[in-house]
């Protein structure tokens, strides 16, 4: 069969091939395969975002090729031929397009795809996707839709006031807790080095004490009073602290050196602290009232100020930084 021949027929069966996968799923070339259509849903591209109507997809199937008479009554009727010649020339049309497509041909049929052979010698069909085969989606073009991009709402939150906050450095602070653990400690250092120079003295030289403004100046007859019974009125033991001379006879051998733990307004919470304090292993008691009406609680009393300064520096190492050294 020439080329001009052989294109005229193709021409023809593509014609029909085409008007019957409009109106049917399955067409036949006999001696040569068969499309089938399957129903493809509206879908959207990810990428172009392009909309496509639904369709009917067709595939090829070189394994149907039994004459059903759909294809070569059609032909027949374009033709104006007799139903058998038109299946012989389908059959002599069938025959030359394997022959083709087995010498590395590309067969075009319009409307309907693209017939070749890969290297295997397996026939593949390419479907034309220009024409929608679905009826029922006749006149539906594709749509280009607008990608719509969500933005999050901010929340509505009041602005952040700026607070001017002053950056202490650290070795500053250092340098504010030296300090102020020396003013703590002068005062002691002064005294103990007074009353170790008094000592030397002779006892008619001597500094009378009473004359300075040490200690409280509470009456040592407030001790008693304050030592006596619990304040819920049951007798609780405790050690009381008494002081070993009267104030106006106070000397550098006499002074009674006391550790202090704190001063509270309520004699309920001084008694608990004396307990805390006890089951801690100290000798504590509650000493006295001070001139504001606060009971005072001491950890003990010592006789040696140097025992005394290295006990405070212990307590104020691991157990209380608040605490220090009373002498009466």
């Amino acid at each position: 069969m020439d080329n001009s021949s052989f294109n005229e027929l193709n021409g023809q069966i593509a014609r029909c091939v085409h008007d019957l996968m409009m109106r049917h799923d399955c067409v036949v070339i006999p001696g040569f395969g068969a499309f089938i259509g399957n129903y493809r849903p509206a879908n959207l591209h990810p990428v172009t975002h392009l909309l496509q109507a639904p369709s009917k997809q067709f595939v090829f199937n070189r394994n149907l090729v039994k004459d059903d008479g759909l294809l070569t009554g059609t032909f027949a009727s374009i033709t104006g031929n007799d139903f058998g010649v038109a299946r012989e020339l389908i059959s002599g049309y069938a025959g030359e397009l394997k022959n083709r497509l087995h010498a590395g041909e590309k067969i075009t049929l319009r409307d309907v795809g693209l017939l070749s052979d890969n290297i295997e010698g397996v026939t593949i069909f390419k479907p034309e996707n220009s024409v929608n085969l679905l009826p029922e989606a006749f006149g539906l073009s594709p749509v280009q839709l607008s990608l719509i991009i969500r933005e999050p709402i901010p929340e509505r939150r009041p602005a952040p006031e700026f607070v001017n906050r002053e950056v202490v450095v650290e070795a500053k602070k250092g340098g504010r807790r030296l300090a102020k653990t020396l003013l703590r400690t002068a005062p002691v250092l002064l005294i103990g080095a007074l009353l170790s120079i008094n000592a030397l003295m002779p006892s008619e030289k001597r500094v009378n004490f009473s004359d300075l403004s040490f200690g409280t100046g509470i009456k040592n007859t407030l001790a008693p009073a304050i030592l006596g019974t619990h304040a819920a009125g049951t007798p609780k033991a405790r050690k009381a602290l008494v002081l070993p001379v009267a104030e106006s006879d106070f000397t550098a051998e006499s002074a009674k050196i006391y550790l202090v733990a704190g001063c509270y307004s309520s004699r309920s919470n001084a008694d608990g602290m004396v307990d805390y304090l006890l089951e801690k292993g100290f000798d504590a008691a509650l000493l006295d009232l001070t001139p504001g009406g606060l009971y005072r609680v001491v950890y003990g009393s010592y006789a040696d100020i140097s025992a005394a300064s290295e006990e405070l520096d212990q307590i104020k190492k691991g157990f209380n930084e608040e605490a220090w050294m009373l002498i009466k």
